[in-house]
């Protein structure tokens, strides 16, 4: 994904004026948000340290994964977990897979956190293919569903599967999990 493009960012700015402008000042700004109390102040310093200034460093990765165990907020767990699928896109790397696949596994994470896990672990081990990108995309709305904002679900599908944006198998396949997959990286 790379840099947020500019004419999303604009979009941002016009919306949320003030709110979030030192995230576009530098990294260490966006970083410092990271620990700001207000959950929608984290989520966008998320976002926009992982795929805005492409943050790689153990010190991102490691808030990132106390976040995604511990955040008080779940949504919060949710973009976490993601931006650590975009960090280590790829990489097949062995200890971020274990993490991934252990909270997939950890049975008082929520469903939407569980998910959330499995797509990053996806993305970790075979990249942002186009079924992923499908995929996190269903997931990312049903999250949104189940936290209470929005559409319901069948009106969400049908608007977005008409107009194309989402393939139907996207919305099929975001409930499944390949549990061999996961089984490889789990730990005792």
């Amino acid at each position: 994904m790379g840099r947020i493009d500019n004419r999303h960012l604009r979009d941002i700015r016009k919306k949320t004026p003030g709110f979030h402008e030192d995230l576009f000042e530098s990294s260490e700004k966006a970083f410092a948000r990271l620990y700001n109390e207000d959950a929608k102040c984290r989520i966008a310093a998320i976002v926009y340290c992982s795929r805005h200034w492409n943050l790689r460093t153990s010190e991102f990765i490691e808030i990132c994964k106390k976040m995604a165990e511990n955040d008080s907020d779940e949504a919060v767990r949710v973009s976490a977990l993601y931006a650590l699928g975009t960090v280590a896109r790829a990489s097949r790397d062995p200890a971020m897979s274990v993490f991934l696949a252990n909270t997939v596994k950890r049975d008082n994470s929520s469903r939407i956190v569980r998910q959330a896990a499995y797509s990053a672990l996806k993305e970790v081990q075979e990249g942002l293919t186009t079924d992923v990108r499908g995929e996190r995309r269903v997931a990312i709305l049903r999250s949104v569903l189940q936290l209470g904002r929005g559409l319901s679900e069948e009106e969400l599908k049908d608007g977005l599967s008409a107009v194309g944006a989402i393939p139907e198998t996207s919305w099929t396949n975001a409930n499944r999990i390949d549990w061999d997959l996961v089984n490889r990286f789990v730990s005792s």
